[in-house]
């Protein structure tokens, strides 16, 4: 996940870890053994799941280095 946030912006990345706050409606804080990094995940990419902190989930999106939080 560290190596994530240093490429190009728009890049398309597989991430491994735990989602372990929601920090708002769709912001979450995603961690993996290599640190935390906020994801925003639309509330229709669930489709009913249910995900606690104990849970190891994959995530893919796209870097978003213009993505600014409020």
């Amino acid at each position: 996940m560290e190596n994530a946030k240093s490429l190009r912006d728009d890049t398309w990345v597989t991430l491994r870890g735990k989602i372990v706050q929601r920090i708002s409606d769709d912001l979450y804080k995603f961690q993996d053994a290599s640190g935390t990094v906020n994801v925003d995940i639309d509330h229709k990419r669930w489709n009913g799941l249910t995900v606690t902190p104990q849970d190891t989930v994959e995530i893919q999106g796209e870097v978003d280095k213009d993505w600014k939080l409020g």
